[in-house]
């Protein structure tokens, strides 16, 4: 999946503590490719975190399990009450100063650019970009069929992350594979609008012909070899293919079932 990936031209990778695929990373990518030949990601899940001392604990321990110098992308996983705490007054993020340490860590040199990875409303989303305008970019989930979900609220996330012009980073562009091998009915409609596209790349040209979009995420080899060449094409060329895709995506979910 590694060499396929770099294979095909793209160079973001994306771990995390919690992953336990730090060490796999580090084998599979670190041990075999120079270090210019590909970006690195990790996340730092707040919610795991339960003294101040673990912050800077468990951020050396991930580059150590990496065998890094430094990470080009770092991320915590945030949401409303680990910014803002159950009672509103402050949450591990604020009680402990993560903000504050990650900007310590890409002055020295450790990380390259600041994130966060997001799961919740479209407000604390809007709070925490504009406490903290050092933010480059967040990562949120974001698929035509989840778009218009009052729960994960991915278009009024999409709509804040462009209000602060901040680069995003897009979770679940294929909805964890569901979107790779859809409902029979929903299939065939694809198809006789667009026979040549698969069903997954319904879903990449969706994501991937937004503004501030950095990358895509995809956890398996399949969904990675069905994306490549619909990503490359998406963003090398911008047909009016994806604006058609975005309609009849819209049509689909309404008959689906």
């Amino acid at each position: 999946m590694v060499d396929l990936f770099l294979e095909k031209g793209f160079t973001y990778f994306d771990t995390s503590y919690v992953y336990h695929s730090e060490n796999a990373i580090r084998e599979a990518l670190l041990m075999r490719y120079d270090r210019d030949s590909y970006t690195l990601a990790s996340k730092l899940p707040a919610f795991i975190i339960q003294q101040e001392k673990q912050v800077e604990t468990i951020f050396e321990e991930q580059r150590n399990k990496c065998g890094v110098q430094f990470f080009d992308y770092y991320l915590y996983n945030l949401n409303k009450i680990l910014y803002n705490g159950v009672d509103g007054k402050g949450g591990t993020m604020k009680r402990f100063h993560m903000f504050e340490r990650m900007q310590n860590w890409k002055a020295a040199g450790k990380i390259h650019h600041i994130g966060f990875s997001f799961h919740d409303d479209a407000e604390t989303l809007d709070e925490i970009l504009t406490d903290h305008p050092e933010v480059e970019f967040a990562q949120i989930a974001f698929n035509y069929y989840d778009y218009e979900s009052p729960f994960l609220q991915a278009k009024k996330c999409y709509d804040v992350i462009q209000k602060h012009r901040c680069q995003m980073v897009v979770m679940e562009p294929v909805k964890g594979g569901m979107r790779a091998s859809v409902p029979e009915k929903t299939g065939a409609e694809m198809k006789k609008m667009h026979p040549e596209l698969s069903e997954a790349s319904w879903a990449i040209r969706f994501a991937a012909d937004l503004n501030y979009i950095k990358g895509q995420l995809a956890k398996n080899h399949y969904t990675v070899g069905d994306k490549l060449p619909e990503e490359k094409v998406i963003l090398a060329d911008g047909t009016d293919v994806t604006e058609q895709v975005v309609k009849a995506e819209k049509w689909l979910i309404e008959h689906e079932f």
